[in-house]
């Protein structure tokens, strides 16, 4: 996995971080509306005995998947965070955290957008240089 992949999946998460609080509140509003009518009582032809319980067990499922997404997003922003140039630690968090594209990051005191992109091409080797054993 290259550099720009590995901070590249801050955004990746994200999104399915959203998606799946998405799903988990589809769920809840499913098991807020769950009831029984007089039909089911009289004859079980379901196999699920325990409707709303299955959806609890399905939203505790998906919430500690959002737990492991945020963990994983939250340990590469450390990283990113851990940067000591200031100019690096701003490109890399306008381009990986943030998703803004090379051409519109903005540092003050630096308006080339070619400079900027080199600044952003060594703050990528400064990462690999730091934790490329972990994720190469």
């Amino acid at each position: 996995m290259t550099t720009q992949e590995y901070l590249g999946q801050v955004e990746k998460y994200n999104r399915m971080i959203k998606n799946k609080m998405e799903d988990v509140g589809k769920l809840r509003a499913m098991a807020t509306s769950i009831t029984l009518s007089p039909k089911d009582v009289d004859v079980q032809k379901t196999t699920d005995k325990d409707k709303i319980g299955s959806v609890v067990a399905k939203i505790i499922d998906m919430e500690k998947d959002v737990d492991v997404l945020i963990d994983k997003r939250c340990r590469i922003i450390n990283q990113i965070e851990s940067v000591s140039d200031q100019n690096m630690y701003d490109v890399l968090a306008q381009r990986y955290i943030k998703n803004i594209q090379p051409k519109s990051i903005c540092i003050e005191k630096i308006g080339s957008e070619r400079h900027i992109r080199r600044i952003l091409r060594d703050a990528e080797t400064e990462f690999e240089r730091m934790y490329g054993a972990e994720y190469m």
